[in-house]
């Protein structure tokens, strides 16, 4: 189920989207976040309202800026099915058919966010179809990173079937070349990084101390020689990242990008804006921490407020992922700051040789 946030008096109200609601619009840029499997309609709308909070506290600069188109912020809510998580474990295995989740949401969503009222994906052109997909980023945490390649796989069906069916313009180049028009940004990522093309652009975002993450990775694996491999292929390195230290890796020829830290264990405190506009404290790890049983070093919150490089890092990447122009998705760029006067992003593309890393 696909549910939006209104404001009603400055009071938050979730409202489940109807599919006749959804569809491509040029003037407006499109977010689905697509949360832990935690998020099921018996969740606290609290915790649902939360999920869509962070991706607007992501995108402050982007919302705020009076040239940005106007962006809506959709999060997906898991269905009671929660036997097909399990179907996920494919994914670890390198299956690049869509499980449940994957072509659910395809199919409920994506597709019609893709379409014009009356229109069929036949008739979009590669050229059609790269506009289109700049126009929507896909925000994941923890399983949502799962998700999010398994929407991929899905889109990467749907042209190929194109392909198959001999729709102008399609063939197996024009596959791979559109695919990287779509941004997915992991927090907290359990997604395999290693999967070969065709791909998405995707940004991964992890924490080397990140217990519930590498616990979701080594669910899905069936002894300790496979699971270190595993592990090693979401990003969680044998050696892991020095506190206070932020490692960037990146492979532009796969259009991969990893930001790894590790969250700190002492009390870390920050001010955040509230819905009606106030700022309020909010403090988390340590002996004090408002989360401190929930696995502080997996929350979103985390990698926006406990790090500075790797929020900045996350918030550049958001922002820019949202007002890109198609051709734009597909590089270091998007880790870069917004630029101060904008309609979309259009700066010129770094070079960076295949492999680089960067540690700050």
């Amino acid at each position: 189920m696909l549910v939006k946030l209104n404001r009603m008096n400055g009071q938050p109200e979730l409202t489940p989207v109807k599919l006749d609601e959804l569809h491509y619009d040029p003037d407006r840029r499109r977010v689905i976040v697509l949360p832990g499997a935690a998020i099921h309609p018996y969740s606290a709308p609290s915790s649902i309202a939360g999920c869509i909070k962070y991706a607007e506290q992501s995108l402050e600069r982007a919302m705020a800026h009076s040239d940005s188109p106007p962006i809506d912020i959709y999060v997906w809510v898991y269905d009671e099915a929660f036997e097909s998580f399990g179907g996920h474990g494919k994914h670890y295995r390198g299956d690049r058919q869509p499980a449940y989740y994957g072509a659910k949401i395809g199919t409920n969503a994506i597709r019609h966010l893709l379409l014009k009222p009356g229109e069929h994906m036949e008739q979009l052109t590669p050229d059609d179809m790269k506009v289109r997909l700049s126009h929507l980023t896909l925000l994941g945490h923890s399983f949502g990173s799962i998700v999010s390649q398994d929407i991929t796989y899905y889109l990467v069906r749907e042209m190929e079937r194109m392909v198959q069916t001999h729709c102008p313009g399609w063939n197996e180049a024009a596959v791979s070349d559109v695919i990287k028009e779509l941004v997915t940004v992991s927090v907290a990522s359990a997604a395999r990084q290693d999967l070969s093309q065709p791909n998405a652009t995707q940004y991964f975002f992890t924490a080397s101390n990140d217990r519930l993450a590498k616990q979701l990775v080594k669910s899905h694996t069936q002894n300790k020689e496979i699971q270190d491999e595993m592990l090693k292929a979401c990003g969680y390195e044998k050696e892991p990242v020095s506190r206070g230290r932020t490692r960037q890796q990146f492979w532009p020829s796969s259009n991969r990008y990893h930001v790894s830290t590790a969250m700190p264990e002492d009390d870390v405190a920050w001010r955040e804006r509230r819905w009606d506009g106030r700022m309020q404290e909010r403090r988390m790890h340590g002996d004090h921490g408002q989360l401190k049983d929930k696995d502080p070093e997996h929350a979103f919150s985390s990698f926006l407020f406990c790090n500075p490089v790797t929020g900045t890092l996350l918030r550049n990447v958001m922002n820019n992922a949202v007002l890109r122009e198609p051709g734009i998705g597909t590089g270091e760029i998007l880790l870069q700051k917004m630029p101060q006067h904008f309609s979309t992003v259009s700066m010129q593309k770094p070079t960076t040789p295949v492999g680089t890393e960067r540690q700050r």
